[in-house]
């Protein structure tokens, strides 16, 4: 987004949200018609964009319109999930057959190929969602909301993009401390989970507003979050995998359950790889030096 100092937060919001309609319809046009992964990834990612300035820049559309619509790309999310889920899945099954160790000469195959079939269906179902009447109708309302702007703004949508901003940043970046310094010893996948929604929304503002201050200082700010990020992440695919083994039922094939096993052994293994990388990324993004970058970029100054 550009630093115009004449755009109101109204008009930032409105080319933002295009952007990333833009990229959710040439996103949802590949799944249709490709088997690309990535599609999928990318269709998921703009939707969360979307829903992340809809929820952490509030009152500046009006509230009874915008619900709709928030439900609208709640449903993307909800298609998505699943088929997602098990392309990571099926990243690890690889990422496991390379993994040095003392049972790698066990055969993968066939839990991939239960993975595969799985994710396969799923990606069809998805497909199908993506040429429903609601998806298509979603798009088109939401791109005519955009495209029509009110001829008198509020008082909270004429304000300039930097202090709306700044104070949105600066709440998502609170509200991720807070939660990470209130981790238990060993904490649930949940709270790991919250963390990682905080993650995210703290570097989607971050990302759409960075030019708003100083874009480069921006970008080492979101270099800082993506070590945490990566480990959050890692986390809640593995805890999300082992979920998905377990649920597998037995199978009277000796070579699929010898498969499994080891694969179970992986993902613990490299959950708590994830974990203690965690304590790391942590404690670096959550130093007072890293904190004083981000007042520095927003102009705050925490004495006042």
């Amino acid at each position: 987004m550009n630093s115009d100092p004449s755009r109101t937060i109204d008009q930032a919001l409105r080319t933002i949200l295009g952007d990333q309609l833009n990229r959710i319809e040439s996103c949802a046009e590949r799944v249709i018609t490709d088997s690309n992964p990535e599609d999928i990834h990318d269709l998921r990612v703009a939707t969360r964009r979307t829903r992340t300035i809809l929820g952490q820049v509030p009152g500046i559309f009006p509230k009874t319109t915008i619900k709709c619509f928030r439900q609208g790309f709640r449903n993307i999310g909800n298609v998505t999930g699943h088929c997602r889920d098990l392309d990571v899945w099926l990243e690890a099954i690889a990422e496991n057959r390379d993994h040095p160790g003392a049972d790698g000469g066990i055969n993968l195959g066939p839990l991939e190929d239960l993975v595969r079939e799985q994710r396969d269906a799923a990606r069809t179902l998805v497909s199908t969602n993506l040429q429903n009447l609601w998806f298509s109708t979603l798009l088109h309302q939401w791109r005519t909301f955009l495209e029509t702007p009110p001829e008198t703004l509020s008082k909270k949508a004429s304000q300039p993009p930097a202090p709306v901003a700044a104070t949105r940043i600066l709440k998502a970046h609170r509200r991720l401390l807070k939660h990470g310094h209130a981790l238990p010893a060993e904490p649930h996948a949940s709270e790991f989970h919250r963390l990682r929604i905080d993650g995210k929304k703290l570097r989607y503002l971050l990302e759409f507003f960075g030019a708003v201050f100083d874009l480069e200082q921006s970008h080492r700010l979101i270099e800082d979050l993506k070590g945490l990020q990566d480990s959050l992440g890692g986390i809640n695919d593995r805890e999300i995998q082992l979920v998905a083994i377990d649920g597998l039922s037995e199978n009277q094939d000796p070579i699929l359950t010898i498969a499994i096993e080891r694969h179970r052994r992986f993902l613990n293994d490299s959950l708590a790889d994830f974990q203690a990388g965690f304590k790391d990324e942590f404690g670096t993004f959550s130093s007072p030096e890293v904190t004083r970058s981000l007042h520095h970029l927003l102009r705050f100054d925490p004495n006042l």
